[in-house]
């Protein structure tokens, strides 16, 4: 007879297995969290695109106006065609990512009007917006060439998206035109 003791079943995990077991938890939560990191600048880029659609689109409604009230006679050129000037009571400048317009107050009681349209929101991207005019037809433009320092991954020169916002000044009115 034998009197070996019989292999007794063991109700539990060795040390091994729970370590491939802990590794690829590891392996799950990481590869997880930056999906989910990822996920979050995603809709945050795409937020703040739309934000900057909206601003331009706002911008250019408020442009268009302002020009179309205004006669060719009275637009004026400053800093360069960083500033432009129409009348004596509307003011538009351009600055490295936004666009402002000023409006003194009709009001005594009233303050005056600042409205800044952003243009641009990311830091790693170089701006410049300025404001020509053709004479002849009296076509105002805002023009603003944004630079991306963030190359794609086949270009070797950097990303360069201009905006241009063209609208007509009121011209003067000739004999016979009604």
């Amino acid at each position: 007879m034998n009197n070996k003791p019989l292999r007794q079943h063991r109700s539990g995990f060795t040390l091994i297995e729970l370590m491939v077991v802990i590794a690829i938890l590891g392996v799950i939560a990481t590869v997880s969290s930056g999906l989910i990191l990822l996920t979050f600048h995603a809709d945050t880029s795409l937020s703040s695109g739309y934000r900057n659609i909206h601003n331009l689109a706002e911008l250019g409604e408020r442009f268009r106006s302002d020009l179309h009230e205004t006669p060719l006679s009275e637009i004026k050129f400053e800093e360069n065609g960083h500033v432009l000037l129409l009348g004596e009571s509307i003011r538009y400048s351009v600055s490295n990512r936004d666009v402002t317009r000023e409006q003194p107050s009709t009001a005594p009681d009233r303050p005056a009007s600042i409205e800044r349209f952003r243009v641009s929101n990311s830091s790693s991207e170089s701006s410049l917006g300025e404001f020509k005019i053709d004479d002849p037809t009296g076509i105002v433009r805002l023009q603003w060439n944004i630079v991306s320092d963030q190359k794609p991954v086949a270009a070797v020169e950097p990303q360069v998206i201009s905006i241009i916002i063209e609208a007509h000044a009121q011209l003067p009115q000739t004999e016979g035109t009604p």
